[in-house]
């Protein structure tokens, strides 16, 4: 309701009060108001979500060399097409599993502008096990995921290294300016590791959805922790929608894909 006055809203209520009859014609209403609202799987595509960032990028970032963090790179499919649109970038990507870190080297390899870490990001330095359906899996998590009910068991693991990300900036003197986060359902834990190192940023892109349900963290979690410094957005297949203020409506655990961009 953040874009609506309040006499639009009740009369819009009122229409669909009229055009929605029964229960099975709402939920179908509401599945496709959640993609129109950037709630059901994000942006749709990585493209979407490169080109959105590349939009606050161009205004906001100041100048200079532009260093991207790419954080749960997987086998790089984000890193390539961010590359691909601006090959000048500096690009840090960590993966912490094994086979995806492979496949990331071999793609990258000839790359002189990107960096690769085999290695996760958190809020504390440890060894943790990374959990997974088959190795480098893009659903591997660090929680041990319950998926039985889309027939998805969590049965194999490999013990990783992760980092936290202030320790890592300070150690090699390389300080993002745009950081991309997908670690399903571990991301506020990473932004918790940048510490300080959060104010100094002027993006910021991470994944929320059915993963957190798993890992127990909210998006109030993540409002609390970047509202004061950040505008934050939703990726929408239709552009961006600022998110005005925070509401319990925020809880949708349908993947979306959501911009913090500093505030000026």
């Amino acid at each position: 309701m953040s874009n609506l006055n309040s006499i639009n809203y009740l009369m819009l209520k009122s229409i669909a009060r009229l055009v929605i009859p029964n229960s099975n014609l709402a939920e179908v209403v509401e599945l496709e108001a959640k993609r129109k609202l950037g709630k059901l799987g994000g942006g749709e595509s990585i493209a979407l979500e490169v080109r959105t960032a590349l939009q606050f990028l161009d205004k906001i970032a100041n100048a200079g060399p532009i260093i991207v963090f790419d954080v749960g790179a997987n086998v790089g499919n984000y890193s390539h097409e961010l590359l691909t649109l601006r090959p000048d970038f500096r690009l840090v990507a960590f993966e912490p599993s094994s086979k995806a870190f492979n496949a990331l080297k071999n793609r990258f390899v000839n790359h002189p502008n990107v960096s690769l870490v085999n290695a996760g990001l958190g809020s504390k330095e440890e060894s943790a096990d990374l959990h997974f359906e088959k190795a480098g899996s893009g659903l591997a998590s660090l929680t041990k995921r319950n998926l039985d009910h889309i027939d998805v068991a969590f049965n194999e693991f490999e013990v990783v290294s992760v980092l936290r990300g202030e320790d890592w900036v300070k150690k090699n003197n390389v300080v993002p300016t745009f950081v991309k986060i997908d670690v399903e359902g571990h991301e506020l834990d990473v932004l918790l590791g940048f510490g300080e190192l959060l104010s100094s940023m002027s993006l910021i892109q991470f994944e929320f959805g059915g993963c957190n349900i798993d890992s127990r963290t909210y998006m109030k979690d993540f409002w609390i922790l970047l509202s004061p410094l950040f505008d934050i957005y939703r990726i929408t297949p239709n552009g961006h929608q600022i998110i005005s203020q925070y509401t319990e409506n925020e809880e949708s655990f349908m993947t979306s894909n959501l911009i913090a961009v500093r505030k000026s």
